[in-house]
């Protein structure tokens, strides 16, 4: 059986969601619902949505729209008490080198760092931001993770990338030496 939560499951957050996984497992017990011990940290991420053996398991937006829908059952939408979002909804920061300047829509023709091409957050929201003028990122480079395409940034290999919410609070938190070296557009 597997459980996972993968999506944020930092090395600096793995004793929260150990503790929340307890607490979740508890409350399954309670039900009558046989839960796995620990959460799954090592496996891929499509090896967990896609098992047969799966039992709960965190996953992008996109991932669900576009592969996963029909095959399992949405059970919730986490709240992170974002403030750039309400609860249920999505958000994404741009990020760029903090001393570069300039506005989203003047990196076009520059590098976009993106996760994947299978990431709302990454990928399609920063394509929809410069669909909306008419425009599209054309130079780009596939890093991965969001850590990585911050990173990337803040290195100087690509120019832009977009961060989810969740994962850019992360970054600022637990890996400021990436985080200070960029600014949200």
């Amino acid at each position: 059986m597997i459980a996972s939560f993968a999506m944020y499951d930092w090395p600096e957050v793995r004793g929260e969601h150990d503790r929340l996984w307890s607490l979740l497992r508890e409350a399954l017990a309670g039900e009558g619902i046989a839960a796995p011990m620990a959460l799954t940290r090592d496996a891929p991420l499509w090896d967990i949505w896609e098992s047969s053996d799966l039992l709960l398991a965190q996953t992008c937006g996109m991932p669900y729209r576009t592969r996963l829908h029909g095959r399992v059952t949405l059970v919730a939408t986490p709240d992170y008490g974002l403030p750039e979002a309400p609860p249920g909804h999505y958000c994404s920061v741009l990020v760029t080198r903090a001393d570069e300047p300039g506005k989203a829509e003047d990196f076009i023709d520059r590098t976009l760092a993106f996760n994947g091409q299978d990431s709302q957050s990454g990928w399609a929201a920063p394509q929809n931001q410069m669909a909306r003028i008419g425009q599209r990122f054309t130079r780009t480079l596939h890093t991965g993770a969001h850590v990585d395409s911050a990173r990337a940034v803040a290195e100087g290999r690509a120019d832009i990338a977009a961060i989810d919410a969740v994962s850019w609070r992360l970054m600022t938190a637990h890996r400021p030496a990436v985080a200070g070296r960029l600014r949200v557009l």
